[in-house]
């Protein structure tokens, strides 16, 4: 009886909505969040916090986060239909703060009204559900979030073209730069993740997550953390059936836990374990592992490109993966099983599944063609000092030990080539351009500029009109709008928030 109210309370409030107007979840009415949580079809595993799986919004049938979102993670609903928020500062909090923007309540999607570093005073985490933050909205040359962590700890978020730089601060030992943790259908994409002090990333205690087009590179090694040289890539931990996506990704400078997938509950307690979908992936210094002793693991290895002496190390007898189409140092790998380090009680037979496991529809990629996509499009858009660097060393180094020939990429002299301990050892963070986009440029202030309402045949003198699908995609004119940027710095131009 108490679903059956909650989808009633849901459906009236749909009715009395102005019919231009897709009606945002009323998050403010009494019940609502609870109503909202009833509605959903499990249990997360790990605090018997219920969450949704499926939309149960007015807004019509699910579609992915935006085009091009694949995964696990790729049905996230993100802030659709919600309020806007717009960060028109760089300041670490108060009013216009990115800060204030990802830690309200309620579905809303933020863009940036300006360009340039936010240098945080402490942790940013998101714990609220439904929420979109589209860095390809910034003008100039993007933003960047420095310093501290960025903390996600919710459920249904999309994070897109964001650079996350945190290095040493102080005596702050915080030990990741980005972090996922609890929740599920979250899914990131061409962001920057880089300087961790124990590690880059961590996504753990959650389900149905995507990582995709990303850059992870550049952990400090032998900094301030507490046990002396870290220099990770991505601690991965899930269990109770919980899947994640790695997809078309580069990784370099880490030491190891490129990434390293298991859990520590026992296959008699946690009889389903871990999914983990690797694919596409660039891995240039850092090897993978599982050193879990007793539980289970479930991987698919496929089409990675290698430039170093990739391998997983694995030390659960309990675990099972699909190797395939992996090349390391410019040549397929003859053995993909020699991809795997195994321990003594790992028995090839029983460990090694000749066809991977079920990830539904994923582009793949041939590792040669991955290789030149991750090269040419994963980070955030546009690229700063920092990434065109990182790739040029990376470049090099194809060119000198798999192409073997001179290198194609001047470096500055500056600039610390694989490992390093800090941040300054690269230049520290780059100076980005500050640009403020006016106000004339979106007078009704709804997100999205006059000129493209004009071009769409959009009434710019409604505000509602961006939560409103007008092209019948699934999609509201405000995500168009953001999707239209996206393609646009996907193409390695910079996105014009003014009339092009």
């Amino acid at each position: 009886m108490k679903l059956f109210m909650c989808f009633v309370m849901l459906s009236m409030a749909a009715a009395i909505a102005a019919p231009s107007e897709i009606p945002p979840l009323q998050w403010g009415e009494p019940g609502a969040r609870e109503c909202m949580l009833e509605t959903k079809d499990r249990w997360h595993a790990y605090d018997n916090t219920p969450l949704p799986s499926e939309d149960i919004s007015t807004h019509g049938p699910r579609v992915p986060a935006f085009p091009g979102a694949e995964g696990f993670g790729a049905y996230a609903f993100g802030g659709r239909g919600g309020a806007l928020h717009r960060v028109t500062n760089l300041n670490d909090s108060g009013p216009g703060s990115l800060r204030a923007a990802v830690e309200s309540e309620g579905p809303r999607t933020v863009i940036f009204d300006v360009s340039g570093t936010i240098e945080l005073e402490s942790r940013i985490t998101i714990d609220n559900p439904y929420v979109t933050i589209a860095g390809q909205t910034a003008p100039g040359d993007g933003i960047t979030v420095a310093n501290r962590k960025f903390d996600v700890r919710t459920y249904d978020v999309i994070i897109r073209h964001m650079r996350f730089r945190r290095g040493v601060y102080r005596d702050d030992t915080d030990e990741w730069t980005f972090r996922i943790r609890g929740g599920t259908h979250v899914i990131v994409d061409h962001i920057t993740v880089t300087w961790g002090i124990d590690g880059n990333m961590g996504v753990t205690h959650m389900d149905n997550a995507t990582v995709q087009n990303s850059v992870l590179a550049k952990p400090l090694w032998d900094s301030i953390h507490p046990k002396g040289v870290r220099g990770y890539g991505a601690l991965v931990r899930g269990r109770h059936g919980a899947r994640y996506s790695f997809l078309r990704n580069l990784w370099a400078n880490h030491r190891a836990r490129v990434p390293r997938p298991g859990n520590y509950i026992s296959h008699e307690d946690d009889p389903d374990g871990l999914l983990m979908d690797f694919r596409n992936n660039v891995i240039y210094q850092g090897v993978g592992a599982n050193y879990d002793q007793d539980s289970i693991t479930l991987y698919n290895i496929v089409n990675n490109y290698l430039l170093t002496d990739w391998r997983l190390i694995e030390r659960s007898p309990y675990t099972q993966g699909h190797f395939s189409g992996n090349y390391r140092r410019g040549t397929e790998v003859a053995d993909q099983w020699g991809l795997l380090s195994p321990g003594d009680r790992i028995v090839r037979e029983e460990h090694e599944q000749p066809e991977p496991f079920e990830t539904g529809d994923v582009t793949t990629l041939s590792a040669e063609e991955a290789w030149r996509e991750v090269i040419d499009t994963a980070g955030a858009w546009k690229r700063d000092a920092h990434d065109e660097n990182l790739i040029k060393e990376t470049l090099n180094y194809h060119r000198q030990e798999i192409e073997v020939g001179e290198p194609e990429y001047e470096l500055p002299g500056w600039w610390t080539t694989g490992q390093i301990d800090s941040q300054e050892e690269v230049g520290g963070l780059p100076e980005l351009e500050s640009v403020s986009i006016p106000e004339w440029i979106d007078t009704n202030r709804n997100g999205i500029p006059d000129w493209w309402e004009e071009a769409h045949g959009l009434n710019s003198d409604d505000p509602a009109i961006a939560n409103v699908d007008s092209s019948g995609n699934g999609y509201t004119n405000l995500e168009d709008y953001i999707n239209d940027l996206d393609a646009i710095r996907n193409t390695h131009e910079m996105a014009a928030i003014g009339h092009p």
